[in-house]
């Protein structure tokens, strides 16, 4: 259950932002700006492939490879 901003975080940090407002100049800027419901609705309703992504500290939880 992530809070607004750190939503907001995610999505820059993935790089949606960009794609977002790359397809329509400031559309996540604006998007952001609305209520978590809205904006999370935005997001799910844009095309973005989140397939190579992993928040940092999803990514610190795994564990290291052991050297052989």
């Amino acid at each position: 259950k992530y809070v607004t901003a750190q939503i907001i975080q995610l999505c820059k940090l993935s790089g949606f932002a960009d794609a977002m407002n790359a397809q329509k100049a400031k559309s996540f800027d604006a998007l952001a700006k609305g209520n978590k419901a809205a904006m999370i609705k935005g997001i799910l309703a844009h095309d973005f492939d989140w397939s190579d992504f992993a928040p940092d500290a999803y990514k610190a939880l795994m564990p290291k490879p052991t050297p052989q």
